[in-house]
């Protein structure tokens, strides 16, 4: 039997609202103790947002990513310094926190599987893309996310040689 990526994925994570102010998504950040979300707008995923997102648009830096650092994993988190330094970057703006929407910041790029995608497939795409995280979606709708370190850990288990 071939692993799927239904089989593997975490059915467990968080979401932001599109509409939700950018200090909401501080908030949840700190709250999940995470540095990124899939994006919904009226229960269907519209991007992906990552702290780094945040702060590239804040410091207006002229090109924007490709791809959201949402897909990375980023191991120097701290979500405390991370509220203060955005509040900073939207005073120097001249814009708050709260006037700010998570649809201004997000990357509406959305890199993704369905959920009978086989593991090669997977790991294919992660590699192809250079990413750590995909998202798995069935009809539209977000179900799970696999992440690198899931496929790591199947491999450390000797369920995926």
């Amino acid at each position: 039997m071939s692993l799927r990526a239904s089989d593997v994925m975490r059915r467990s994570l968080g979401i932001i609202d599109a509409s939700a102010s950018l200090a909401d998504l501080e908030r949840a950040f700190a709250d999940a103790e995470v540095s990124g979300f899939p994006v919904v707008q009226h229960g269907r995923v519209v991007g992906v947002v990552s702290h780094t997102d945040v702060v590239r648009h804040l410091a207006a830096k002229e090109e924007p990513p490709r791809l959201s650092s949402f897909y990375a994993d980023l191991d120097d988190f701290s979500s405390e310094d991370a509220s203060e330094h955005l509040a900073d970057l939207a005073a120097r703006r001249g814009r708050t926190l709260d006037a700010l929407r998570v649809s201004d910041v997000m990357t509406p790029s959305v890199v993704s599987v369905p959920p009978d995608a086989g593991i090669a497939e997977v790991a294919k795409i992660l590699t192809e893309h250079a990413i750590h995280r995909v998202l798995v979606i069935d009809s539209d709708t977000l179900v799970g996310v696999i992440s690198a370190l899931d496929l790591a850990r199947l491999v450390a288990e000797g369920t995926l040689v």
